[in-house]
């Protein structure tokens, strides 16, 4: 029998609610009288950055799509069902390789085409300076050119795809304007930027900064730092926060 039901909290107001579904689609929600105190129901999450999941590194050369199936069905059985594939720091053609792989790794499986949504590339754009860069290799940084924007959508194809850049890097405002052009979302992170930079990176059409907590110095003053220079009540850029070394690319 396909059709079920549980009684759970909802996650946004505490109260016990009812959940029906039949062949894996809701078929309704409503009120419930009670539900277990140990049991929370929420949609299920979308992550923009996941660099591999249960043991599986998506930052190698051999990624099969049976490694593929297995980090995805674990990420979707921890409450993720979709998220962006990402791609960290390393040398240029590397990095590209591994995105075209994992983007017939994708074509080829249509449960991959359901859980991955898109394409992150995180670095070599991002900032050299110890603390920023993270754990990507500051030796592989790069300033962006408009070839690598072009070999970047040439990789993805027509996929949505998010690039991560710091803004000091060398003429960021152009570049960030061409990935727009190119029809690329550009976050900002792994940056010492001041917040001039910041500020003309978003006039540029930068629009969020996803892990702007862990990126951006807590020694700066805070009226300087990623996450409250600019002002987003004044520019359309969207921060958020991930934690550091517990990041759920490992658990």
């Amino acid at each position: 029998m396909s059709q079920r039901e549980i009684a759970a909290h909802h996650y946004a107001t505490g109260r016990p609610v009812r959940v029906r579904w039949d062949s894996a689609r809701i078929t309704a929600l409503d009120s419930a009288v009670a539900a277990p105190s140990d049991l929370w129901i929420a949609p299920a999450l979308v992550d923009l950055q996941i660099n591999g999941y249960g043991g599986i590194d998506f930052q190698q050369d051999n990624l099969t799509g049976d490694d593929l199936l297995v980090a995805l069905r674990r990420l979707r059985a921890d409450g993720c069902t979709r998220c962006l594939f990402t791609v960290i720091t390393d040398e240029w053609p590397r990095m590209l390789a591994r995105l075209r792989q994992a983007r017939a790794l994708r074509e080829r499986s249509p449960e991959l085409q359901h859980a991955v949504a898109g394409w992150h590339v995180e670095g070599p754009f991002l900032s050299a300076e110890p603390g920023y860069c993270g754990a990507h290799d500051p030796a592989r940084m790069l300033d962006p050119e408009p070839g690598h924007l072009r070999e970047l959508r040439e990789a993805a194809g027509a996929d949505p795809l998010l690039l991560t850049l710091a803004p000091e890097r060398r003429n960021a405002p152009t570049i960030i304007r061409e990935a727009v052009r190119l029809d690329m979302r550009v976050s900002l992170g792994h940056t010492n930027a001041p917040a001039g930079l910041l500020a003309d990176a978003i006039r540029s059409g930068a629009s969020a900064n996803p892990r702007s907590a862990r990126q951006h110095s807590l020694a700066r003053p805070r009226n300087h730092g990623l996450a409250s220079e600019p002002d987003p009540g004044r520019h359309p850029c969207l921060p958020s926060a991930v934690p550091s070394r517990s990041s759920a690319a490992w658990r």
